[in-house]
Parts: C-alpha cells; structure tokens; sequence
C-alpha cells in the first residue's frame, strides 16, 4: 500500500485542485466526464505523465486516473496540459464536487450519458457550491444496476420495471423520479445530505442507519450482484490491471483500439472492441463474454 500524506498548498495561477503527495511525488487525479477518454485524450495523458510525472497511473475504485510522481514544479503545467484537454474543470472548487461515478455500460445520447451530463452541469452551477465537497454520485441507469457495491452517496438507478429511481445509499427502496426531474431532486437530496450531516466525514449511508431517512422513497430498489470481470460486452472489452497501475504506454496502446471508459473495478472499458491483442500489464479473457 501506497504510503502518502495530503499535500494542503494549492497553485492559485492554476485553479489546480489539491494534489496529494506520496513517496515517490505528487499524486493528481483525473476524473474524466461520463467516465470516459477519447483516443485524443489518453494519448494526451500519456504525454503529460510521462513528461511531468514518473510515467506511471493508477486506476482507482472511484474510477479516476492517478498521475504519479509530479515535482511540484511540473505541477502547474500538467494541470494546464489536463484543462486544454477537458480532462478537469477549470474551476478547482467545481473538481472538488464533481464526484460522479458512471456505469460504463451506456450509449451516446441513452439516458444515462444525459444524466450524467446534466448532473456536472448542475453541480458546476452557482447555487451548488454549498453542497458538501465529498458527497459522491452515481449514474447507474441502465437495465440493471452494476454500482451497489461501490461507494456512493446519492444513486440513480432503475427499478425493476425499467422506472427511475433516486436512492439515498443504504436504503432498500428509491424515489420515483422522471428523466426531467431526476437532476433537480439528486440535487435538493444532496442539499438535504449537507444541511443534516453533522460530521465532515458522515455518509448518507450513515444518516440512514439513524434512521434519518429523506421522503418519498417508497418502491424497491433492484437488488443484484454485478460481478465484474475481463471479457467482452456489447459495448467493448473490459480489460484488467493486475495491480490497478500501469505505464503510460499501456494507456495509449489501448487508445489504439476505441475510446476508454474508466470503471472502479480496476477495469477498463475498450469501446467497440471485439478482439484485442496481448498487452503488457492487461488482463483479458476472450472465452468470457458477458
């Protein structure tokens, strides 16, 4: 395990978010809109890494690329290098609250993607910047859900009938909510959740198990259990990390093969792809079809 401490200073010049630092530099995460890097965009990263850090990343399970090994001279840079490449918004107060975990198992213009998209355009808005900066979302919209079991405060999800629904984690049932309404009250549950939570550090998990409970969540929730593994999907390959890090070239030698979609399983999502060919420090395993 990765020893690191945070590192409190921030670039002003930069609008840069608190970096953390480790033994071998600083630690920047990137968190990429709807979960996903163009070609364009991992070939970016890999660039920026390797020219400003130690040439290595991690995938996290909150779904973010850590860039590893950044001086805090060559901070700067990179993050300008990760904003002219929408890669972080260019207001770090925005970064900090733009915690939203995607599936990666969505379509261009499906109702998630217009979730999600409305969801950071909502939490970038004036009137958000009251919400708790460590309020994490999730999109998790598709025919079954795959997040249960990863960490979020606010989910929306679908119901067995296909219907939306918002859940506060931690309860069995979920609100009845519409496509056009679905952002506005994720939004008013997380201005609940910051108004409510007395402790920093509370989930809304563990407001629930005080049965402090926000209303009108009255229809079960699904309950499955998503196992991710590598194997192929109608949306592409979900490949492996064996370790949850590798070198930049393995970034960009997977770009080749489609646009990437970052999960927090220590999986990526190669768009498209049906066939891949053997990749330093990448699992895959083509007799599993999911």
């Amino acid at each position: 395990m990765t020893d690191h401490t945070d590192y409190h200073e921030q670039d002003q010049s930069t609008g840069s978010p608190h970096p953390e630092m480790a033994k071998d530099g600083l630690i920047v995460q990137v968190r990429p809109f709807c979960g996903r890097i163009s070609r364009a965009q991992a070939d970016a990263i890999a660039s920026l890494a390797a020219a400003h850090g130690n040439g290595l990343l991690d995938l996290t399970d909150s779904a973010t690329l850590q860039i590893r090994g950044v001086s805090r001279q060559s901070h700067p840079a990179l993050i300008n290098g990760l904003k002219m490449m929408r890669l972080i918004d260019p207001d770090p107060d925005v970064e900090i609250r733009r915690n939203i975990l995607v599936t990666p198992f969505w379509r261009p213009q499906d109702e998630v993607e217009i979730l999600a998209n409305q969801l950071t355009a909502e939490i970038a808005a004036n009137d958000a910047s009251g919400l708790r900066d460590e309020i994490r979302f999730a999109v998790d919209t598709g025919r079954t859900p795959v997040l249960q079991n990863d960490v979020a405060d606010i989910r929306l999800e679908t119901d067995a009938g296909g219907s939306l629904l918002l859940v506060a984690d931690g309860m069995k049932t979920g609100k009845p909510v519409t496509t056009d309404s679905a952002v506005a009250e994720t939004l008013k549950l997380a201005r609940w959740f910051s108004e409510t939570a007395e402790d920093k550090v509370d989930r809304l998990k563990s407001l629930v198990a005080k049965s402090v409970i926000p209303a009108g969540a009255f229809v079960p929730r699904q309950q499955g259990a998503y196992n991710p593994v590598p194997g192929y999907t109608p949306n592409g390959a979900l490949v492996g990390l064996a370790s949850g890090q590798m070198h930049v070239e393995t970034l960009s030698s997977l770009a080749k093969h489609g646009g990437l979609r970052l999960t927090p399983w220590r999986l990526i999502l190669v768009e498209s792809a049906r066939e891949l060919p053997e990749i330093d420090g990448i699992e895959t395993d083509s007799g599993n079809r999911l």
